[in-house]
């Protein structure tokens, strides 16, 4: 105990030696009106190798430092090549550091679609923290979450909102009702139940976060945009697209004041956009779409991130509403080899092309072909199982449709939770 007390005291030194030199730059920055936080934080990332070169520790805890503040800035391009230099440094640090770095670059593979990458990653980190499970109780618990969003993404829903139900009583025991951790954790719960169906239970669960990102005085903070975000969602699937859109406009609005392009603000967008086109307002959809899809490809993961791709389908939704379906057959052109390819036939994506397709073409009157790749969508919604049962709803509500009057159909947006860090 007293060797991590005296760890932690040599941490805190370099860290707020360094955050000074940060401001420095800063300062020296000022005169160019263009400057932002992320330029500060990548001055001080470019630096910071040289001058700790000649010490290892001091080197990894400012990397890490740095790394959360650049996912702060949802810039897992900043955060990525610190982390992984903290990693590589192997016993040259501090294992309670290297664990926490093991754990957010396990995060930022998550979230730019490498799964079983983040899945490793995040194995080895809790297995250090396991075997003192009292002294690392709260990095266990916030570990609880990427592994329920990794349980979520194999397939396994009803084990992921379990795993977060048996964490909540432990995390409010260990920080109390009135903590940022407790937020993160109840705003998570929320997405465990919306992607079990219980959306109900799931506003209920972000509506807590919310009232409790107020109460902390937080309610601008990206964690608070994304509660807004997933609230909005629930809406939605609750067939309540007016309540969402305000939801996600007060966020956007708050994105746009206060925070720069990030995979957050991408992810906002793209369900925006899609709950516009559900209400039939295609063209204001248009530009979000397209805006989602430049901001998903630079800061999530390229053209075949999770959020590029799902913008891309919705604008072909949307382009398709608005009459401009060949724009629309364009964009699924360039799109359909890219999700093959990166995710193979058995993904859920793969399931929304032929949906989306299906769409397009019905709106350009070949309903025969429409109505096969409806099948085919349906074949592979319903060989997912529980993680195809969202969609799955959304192509029954179009097959009513069409089947009650010919035209164009319009299907429900499926807005996409995203999770607090």
């Amino acid at each position: 105990e007293r060797d991590l007390a005296r760890r932690e005291v040599a941490r805190n030194a370099a860290v707020r030696q360094y955050m000074a030199l940060m401001f420095r730059a800063a300062g020296e920055l000022q005169g160019n009106s263009e400057v932002s936080a992320r330029d500060v934080l990548a001055r001080a990332a470019e630096q910071l190798g040289e001058r700790f070169h000649a010490d290892p520790q001091a080197h990894a805890d400012i990397s890490l430092e740095l790394a959360g503040l650049f996912l702060q800035l949802n810039d897992y391009t900043g955060a990525r090549p610190l982390l992984e230099h903290v990693v590589a440094r192997g016993d040259d640090i501090a294992p309670p550091v290297r664990a926490l770095a093991l754990h957010d670059l396990a995060q930022i593979s998550f979230r730019q679609g490498q799964q079983d990458v983040a899945s490793e990653l995040l194995a080895q980190a809790q297995a250090f923290w396991t075997a003192s499970p009292q002294r690392y109780a709260s990095e266990l618990l916030d570990s609880r979450l990427l592994q329920s969003q990794l349980e979520r993404a194999a397939g396994n829903p009803g084990q992921a909102l379990r795993t977060l139900q048996e964490a909540l009583p432990l995390r409010m025991e260990l920080s109390g009702g009135q903590d940022h951790n407790t937020a993160v954790l109840l705003n998570n719960l929320g997405i465990a139940h919306f992607q079990v169906g219980q959306l109900q239970q799931a506003t209920s669960q972000y509506r807590r976060a919310h009232q409790l990102w107020r109460h902390l005085g937080m309610h601008q903070s990206p964690d608070a945009l994304n509660t807004l975000n997933n609230w909005a969602a629930a809406e939605a699937r609750l067939g309540r697209p007016e309540a969402a859109v305000d939801l996600m406009e007060q966020a956007l609005a708050l994105r746009r004041e206060l925070y720069g392009p990030s995979a957050a603000k991408a992810a906002l967008m793209n369900n925006l956009g899609k709950t516009l086109s559900q209400l039939g307002r295609h063209e204001d959809a248009i530009p979000l779409l397209q805006s989602a899809i430049g901001m998903g490809q630079e800061h999530a993961g390229g053209e075949t991130g999770p959020i590029a791709v799902a913008a891309t389908l919705g604008l072909a939704e949307s382009l398709a509403g608005a009459g401009r379906t060949q724009e629309a057959y364009e964009g699924l052109e360039r799109i359909a080899p890219l999700i093959h390819d990166a995710y193979g036939s058995a993904h859920i994506f793969a399931a929304m092309l032929d949906l989306v397709h299906a769409r397009v073409d019905h709106a350009a009157g070949r309903r025969d072909a429409a109505r096969a790749a409806l099948a085919r969508a349906r074949d592979g919604l319903e060989a997912l199982g529980a993680a195809g049962a969202a969609q799955l709803e959304q192509l029954n509500a179009l097959e009513a449709r069409w089947n009650g009057r010919e035209g164009v159909a319009q299907v429900a947006a499926q807005a996409q939770p995203a999770a607090a860090e």
